[in-house]
């Protein structure tokens, strides 16, 4: 049995779909995956996810085990999205040859979600990403060399913020909201000459004003807004 033709697979509201198997070869040209309000899914089939899948989607899953080891394998994939408690976890690690492929990537309203690690080398195409309402997320990763576009919004405990130099060499767009804990802008920003619009809170507009403390680390943007 199987699908041999399946391009795109929906599965909603399957609230007492706890186990999943996936057989070799079932769904050989599946490229689309969106998965939504099966809160008993504790765990991705660990093989034979469809290998020519491209996008994916969760959204109130409850998954208990970390699913990027199984994700990651996946080396067509380009988007992913990790939505309103996809993953109940507290750790989430990215090995460093995983991803290759993966160009967008948002994780939103992970609740329990404490800690992101990535490895060097994961995600080496990823060019946005977008993080909101994580409240317990402390830090960020490093890395993301061809990332573009970057949003950060809402991550109630996230207090500190090392770029290192070198760090997201082609950044065009930073955008920071709602991070009440995050005292300041990193020092590195000031490296990365490729930032061309930034977005941050009212709250440090004369320090990063012109004459202000840290307006060193923002002269170079041509476009910076204050909400």
């Amino acid at each position: 049995g199987g699908f041999p033709q399946l391009q795109k697979l929906s599965i909603k509201g399957l609230e007492e779909w706890e186990d999943w198997k996936v057989e070799e070869s079932s769904m050989p040209v599946l490229h689309t995956l969106d998965i939504r309000d099966c809160r008993k899914l504790k765990q991705l089939p660990d093989e034979h996810l469809p290998s020519h899948l491209t996008s994916i989607s969760l959204f109130f899953c409850c998954l208990e085990e970390d699913p990027m080891p199984t994700l990651e394998r996946l080396v067509h994939l380009k988007e992913l999205q990790l939505l309103f408690r996809s993953f109940s976890g507290r750790i989430m690690v990215c090995a460093g040859s995983g991803f290759p492929q993966l160009h967008k990537l948002k994780l939103s309203e992970l609740d329990g979600l404490e800690e992101w690690i990535v490895e060097d080398g994961s995600m080496p195409q990823l060019h946005t990403l977008e993080i909101r309402r994580c409240p317990k997320l402390k830090k960020l990763p490093n890395g993301f060399p061809q990332l573009q576009n970057l949003e950060l919004n809402e991550l109630e405990e996230w207090e500190e913020w090392i770029v290192e130099d070198g760090s997201m060499p082609l950044l065009h767009t930073l955008r920071i909201w709602n991070c009440p804990k995050l005292k300041q802008l990193p020092d590195g920003l000031r490296f990365i000459y490729s930032l061309k619009n930034l977005t941050v809170p009212k709250r440090w507009k004369k320090r990063l004003s012109k004459g202000g403390e840290d307006y060193y680390k923002v002269q170079h943007i041509p476009s910076v807004e204050f909400y």
